[in-house]
């Protein structure tokens, strides 16, 4: 039977300024544990974003990004072109192209995958807004709602590989391609 245990709670990690100065974002994952927990893949770094005024990101060459607002719906201006995202819809793009978050609803938070983008095998990020089944490809989960053994945006892990498992609540989840 699968079951999930908290890895590391959200509450115990750090918020520390982006790198360019406009706004504050907590790593799950980094670079160098994504190496140890997907040897095989891609690195990538995993981190959850407080959104609290429209700002310009960072522009980060030779990555790809997958961004999920959560808490509030947002716009982005990816190269010039605005992109509407409602709470729980993952934006990929580029992580070399210019972007801005141009409107919020209000304050809220984002759930950021950056990928090195050098490999055939990466991961992808999702997010459900309803139970989620966890399967052998999920490598983490963000609990995205607090649950009687975890907090909100705590990270979680599979503790077994062998079946699946209905995750309660909103969820996003790293996983990998079969």
């Amino acid at each position: 039977m699968t079951s999930l245990e908290v890895r590391r709670p959200f509450s115990a990690r750090a918020a520390r300024p982006w790198a360019n100065g406009a706004g504050t974002t907590t790593e799950l994952v980094d670079f160098g544990e994504s190496a140890l927990l997907t040897p095989e893949s891609s690195r990538w770094r995993l981190s959850v974003a407080r959104l609290d005024r429209a700002a310009p990101f960072s522009r980060l060459p030779g990555h790809r990004r997958m961004f999920v607002p959560i808490g509030g719906d947002v716009v982005l201006d990816i190269d010039g072109r605005a992109q509407e995202a409602p709470e729980g819809m993952v934006v990929e793009f580029d992580g070399g192209s210019e972007v801005t978050m141009s409107w919020l609803s209000s304050p809220c938070h984002a759930v950021n995958l950056m990928v090195d983008d050098f490999s055939a095998r990466s991961p992808s990020l999702s997010s459900a807004t309803t139970e989620l089944a966890i399967d052998d490809g999920v490598v983490v989960v963000v609990a995205l709602s607090a649950g009687p053994e975890f907090g909100m945006f705590d990270l979680l892990t599979p503790s077994h590989r062998t079946e699946g498992l209905e995750m309660p609540g909103r969820a996003s989840v790293v996983t990998f391609g079969r």
